[in-house]
């Protein structure tokens, strides 16, 4: 994570790493998805655990897909300003590190996990 944070600080725009992150996120969430059906139709805390984490992948997935419209056209203009000037103006963009670290650690932490993401804390 630390070698994307500084790519993104020194090289590409932070929205290459939100791009990175949701195909990461869709994966994790299409790959839940099988495990889920592979374990059968029987009713247990651990399948109970697992639907829950399925839940809250999805709905991860959902607020990156919300956010794509707006990191996708700059992305584009990026791409197509690279392909014309090519490496004279590689370093001009969006660089702000605080842009995407938090969907950095969001998605790394869902995609190892097999436990829901966000837990209600019953007091």
């Amino acid at each position: 994570m630390l070698l994307i944070l500084a790519l993104v600080f020194l090289v590409i725009p932070w929205q290459v790493a939100f791009l990175g992150c949701w195909f990461i996120q869709l994966f994790t969430v299409a790959s839940s998805g099988t495990k889920t059906l592979e374990e059968g139709q029987s009713s247990s805390p651990r399948r109970d655990a697992s639907i829950e984490n399925r839940k809250h992948n999805m709905y991860v997935l959902l607020l990156m897909t919300w956010l794509l419209p707006l990191a996708a056209p700059v992305l584009v203009v990026w791409v197509r300003t690279l392909a014309q000037v090519g490496l004279t103006t590689p370093f001009d963009g969006d660089h702000f590190v605080l842009s995407v670290a938090p969907f950095l650690a969001c998605v790394d932490f869902a995609s190892w996990t097999s436990l829901p993401i966000f837990e209600k804390n019953e007091a």
